[in-house]
């Protein structure tokens, strides 16, 4: 057996180890099957985080804050005019922050302010899945479409308790409110409102 007369004088280094590189995790989904393999997940928003974007949209319209507005509206976002009762017929569109800017000059949306606008128990969420409840006007509309619609995505549709403040017409009977996720929060990407563009 052979032994050794002295030790070594380098520093000792460990026995060599098998290292696997650390890899990215697939990209995130909304959703995925048994079958997709390995996949990464995530968290569903909920409703409160698309209502507190309503919430957040007449927030900035009662204080007349088009940057409020467009923290809140997704850049290239659009309003769709609805006729009456969101029934068939024609309907024009605008760009949604350059319409709510024309909106604020014309007319005192501040008087928002001291009404209650609408209720949250009356708010209706609409899922991917439930899209055709949609008015047809709607879901044929501009803005990202039934035939696009993400999982995530959520349509809140919020009748309007005060649609005028001293005869003045400020908000149509309802608005309808398509929300995209944008990582941990929901942004509008597009509005549809029976009101007179």
């Amino acid at each position: 057996m052979r032994t050794a007369e002295a030790l070594p004088q380098a520093e000792r280094r460990p026995d060599a180890i098998a290292v696997d590189l650390p890899t990215e995790p697939p990209a995130p989904h909304d959703s995925a099957g048994a079958g997709d393999g390995v996949v990464t997940l995530r968290t569903p928003l909920g409703n409160e985080a698309a209502r507190a974007a309503v919430r957040a949209f007449f927030h900035a319209v009662a204080q007349e804050d088009l940057n409020a507005l467009g923290a809140v509206v997704a850049p290239g976002a659009v309003i769709q005019e609805l006729p009456q009762g969101a029934s068939a017929g024609s309907s024009r569109t605008r760009e949604a922050l350059n319409f709510w800017g024309q909106r604020f000059r014309q007319k005192d949306y501040g008087a928002l302010g001291s009404q209650l606008v609408y209720r949250e128990t009356d708010i209706e969420t609409i899922r991917a899945a439930d899209v055709d409840a949609l008015p047809a006007v709607v879901r044929r509309g501009p803005g990202p479409g039934a035939g696009r619609m993400a999982e995530s995505d959520l349509v809140l549709r919020v009748p309007v308790l005060t649609p005028s403040v001293r005869s003045e017409r400020l908000l149509g009977s309802e608005v309808y409110f398509w929300l995209r996720r944008t990582g941990d929060r929901y942004v509008i990407s597009y509005i549809a409102e029976p009101y007179p563009f």
